[in-house]
């Protein structure tokens, strides 16, 4: 287990990159998630070397993760589409590389005719022809926008990671896990997942589901609402000694709500250590 407790959130940097360290020392963040892109499209923020160097320096002590855009199609392997693709997925890791970051993560997203067979195959061609020296890259369990998420994606993401077998990780999504029938709610079976799929994670959505159409979806509410509902402390602690969690909602308010939350786990849970 890690010894470093290390949480943070989804910040924005559509104003600039200037603000994204006064957000984490406001919210006393160990790391932070950004996109580069405008919006929903590919197209990512111009940043001069100067805001890049005065980023650089003023994020030293935090892990930076970006996030790649949701509808990056990994896994279409015709060969227009795959060639754009490519260049956008290049295009992020090479600016994600030069602002210093940890990861980048790239979300399962596929369509939903493509077998999980053919989605392995091509996700794992894609990822050797793109990998170079870098961030590391995580692959998430959110599915992204193109396909709800399907029972039977984590047991072939954990193949894509264990074939490559090189820098790739997975970021797991607790709301999208438990759709996909993976409780970490439930200590028995988080006991069980995390003693058989640990060693793959590096990274984890805390977010909570809401099943109900097209098999479920992520729940807007905070964890820290949530957790009235349901009892969350025991996977929030188990989930913080292993490692880093990023809270995504963009309400900044709502995320401070977030992280208060957890540390009031950690602060109740070591008093009754």
């Amino acid at each position: 287990m890690k010894k470093d407790i290390k949480i943070g959130g989804h910040l924005p940097i559509t104003n600039g990159l200037r603000y994204l360290p006064i957000n984490v020392k406001a919210l006393n963040y160990q790391c932070a998630q950004i996109s580069l892109n405008y919006n929903d499209s590919y197209e990512i923020h111009p940043f001069d070397d100067t805001a890049v160097r005065e980023f650089q320096l003023r994020t030293r002590e935090i892990d930076i993760f970006v996030k790649f855009p949701p509808t990056l199609d990994l896994c279409d392997n015709l060969p227009r589409r795959k060639a754009f693709n490519m260049t956008v997925f290049r295009r992020h890791f090479q600016e994600s590389a030069r602002l210093g970051a940890k990861a980048v993560i790239v979300n399962a997203c596929f369509e939903r005719s493509l077998s999980f067979d053919l989605m392995e195959k091509h996700l794992i061609e894609f990822l050797r022809e793109v990998k170079q020296e870098g961030p590391l890259i995580y692959i998430s369990t959110t599915p992204g926008l193109i396909v709800y998420s399907r029972s039977g994606l984590f047991t072939s993401l954990v193949k894509v990671v264990k074939e490559l077998d090189y820098e790739i990780k997975i970021c797991i999504d607790t709301a999208y896990l438990y759709i996909m029938g993976e409780n970490l709610w439930n200590d028995e079976n988080r006991n069980s997942f995390l003693s058989k799929y640990g060693h793959l994670i590096d990274l984890v959505y805390l977010n909570v589901p809401n099943v109900g159409i097209n098999g479920g979806y992520r729940d807007s509410s905070s964890i820290a609402f949530i957790n009235f509902k349901l009892n969350s402390d025991n996977m929030v602690y188990d989930l913080l000694q292993r490692y880093p969690i990023i809270l995504e909602r963009t309400s900044l308010h709502v995320q401070n709500m977030d992280q208060l939350y957890l540390r009031s786990v950690l602060k109740e849970k070591a008093e009754k250590l």
